[in-house]
């Protein structure tokens, strides 16, 4: 959506894939725009009207992981090359951005067995 202050207008980009949720589900399917971007995420929370609070991001987090592994399935299943391509990126910048400082450890009991997935 776009609002034209000068018109006193809204709008309507495209409703392809709307439904209700938290507004931050609308920027997971953005995101990829941004990356490595800084500048474009500061103008895009410009328009926005103020940054994310830390619920926002945590749960911009959840909506890139799961609109991912949909994008990597349905890309896969349709032979979209562009859709699984940018779903793996996304991927793989959440993995990079969430890696945990320590390594978990586990009982000095447990079989390898037993951790495989």
């Amino acid at each position: 959506m776009r609002w034209d202050e000068a018109s006193g207008s809204l709008y309507v980009i495209d409703f392809e894939r709307s439904e209700e949720g938290p507004a931050v589900r609308d920027f997971a399917r953005l995101s990829d725009a941004w990356a490595n971007r800084p500048d474009l995420y500061e103008a895009l929370m410009a328009g926005y009207g103020r940054p994310l609070t830390s619920g926002e991001e945590e749960r911009l987090a959840v909506e890139l992981a799961l609109d991912s592994l949909s994008g990597i399935q349905y890309g896969r299943r349709t032979g979209d090359p562009e859709l699984l391509e940018r779903s793996l990126r996304t991927l793989a910048r959440l993995r990079t951005a969430h890696r945990c400082a320590s390594t978990p450890q586990f009982p000095e009991h447990a079989s390898e067995e037993r951790l495989t997935l």
